[in-house]
């Protein structure tokens, strides 16, 4: 799929610095794809995302890296938000000590939903940026 695909959108969320499993076995299996001094994705052009810090970070540059060594082309767009910590619809957050809830709010009776982060609106204008690019450069591609 990811071979005959025009573009690659890949997002992670970011815990500790890093991309959860799932992210990383599947750029981990991007290996497979180099054979022979042949490179499958050679070109491609991708999008990053990054959900759980609005700041560059550690992650992105480890997908950088591997999408780099696919020689794949600079990503089309990068994409960071800060998201909502499970901590607010988890059912125990408002009482959680270590959690997101109380270290931002304090410990409470219940979580209220004007407590619960929103994404900013300029989250969504620089996804809707991105998507136009990449559209873009897909339809460019194809002539």
């Amino acid at each position: 799929m990811m071979l005959a695909s025009e573009a690659v959108v890949f997002g992670a969320p970011v815990y500790y610095g890093t991309i959860n499993a799932i992210g990383h076995a599947f750029l981990e299996r991007l290996f497979s794809l180099r054979h022979r001094e042949r490179f499958s994705l050679t070109g491609k052009p991708n999008v990053i995302i990054t959900a759980g810090t609005d700041e560059p970070n550690p992650a992105e540059d480890y997908i950088r890296r591997i999408f780099r060594s696919n020689y794949m082309t600079e990503p089309i767009g990068v994409l960071r938000s800060k998201g909502v910590a499970q901590c607010y619809t988890c059912g125990y957050g408002a009482d959680c000590a270590a959690g997101a809830v109380v270290s931002r709010h304090g410990f409470l009776d219940r979580i209220e939903g004007y407590l619960i982060p929103q994404v900013p609106a300029e989250t969504y204008q620089k996804a809707r940026v991105i998507a136009k690019r990449l559209g873009s450069v897909v339809r460019e591609n194809r002539k």
